[in-house]
């Protein structure tokens, strides 16, 4: 049941997927999902980009480990011209959408989380989904993560649109 696109899926702690030349990405993707779980719970919905940002993270690291690299270098010009807007980011839900909008989203998605690491250091971004786990919006979530770096959601994805350029 589920979308063309989707290589496995996390329920529970289950994994479901099938063999496939992506596999070892595949599984990356969903044991970062099982992990969230764990450690963040299921939480408010607006923060679906950035655990599938976080997936889509580990995915690439392992595509990257078998020579294979990123998966949405297809979208990547089409991100950089005409990114998502955020409240769109927020409010997708992948399984609803055509797969160019899902892969552009995921695509979105894993950069602004990669950006908010590598701008933002490792720890930041832990404060961050600290924050996030008390069930504080995003704009305090980056706040708290990133004191130095952004006050808002709006500053991040400002600064992440620059970098792109």
């Amino acid at each position: 049941g589920q979308p063309e696109w989707s290589g496995g899926v996390a329920v529970g702690n289950a994994l479901y997927t099938y063999i496939s030349p992506r596999l070892e990405a595949v599984l990356s993707h969903e044991i970062t999902h099982l992990i969230w779980d764990e450690d963040m719970g299921h939480l408010n919905p607006d923060f679906r980009w950035v655990n599938e940002g976080l997936a889509v993270l580990q995915e690439n690291k392992a595509l990257g480990s078998r020579g294979q690299g990123d998966m949405f270098s297809a979208v990547r010009g089409n991100l950089r011209s005409q990114p998502i807007p955020m409240d769109q980011m927020i409010k997708l839900v992948p399984a609803t959408e055509r797969a160019y909008e899902v892969s552009l989203w995921y695509a979105q998605s894993e950069s602004m989380v990669r950006f908010m690491i590598e701008r933002g250091g490792r720890i930041g971004f832990s404060q961050f989904l600290g924050a996030l786990r008390y069930d504080k919006n995003l704009d305090l979530a980056v706040a708290e993560g990133f004191p130095g770096s952004w006050r808002t959601l709006e500053e991040l994805n400002t600064d992440w649109k620059r970098s792109m350029q």
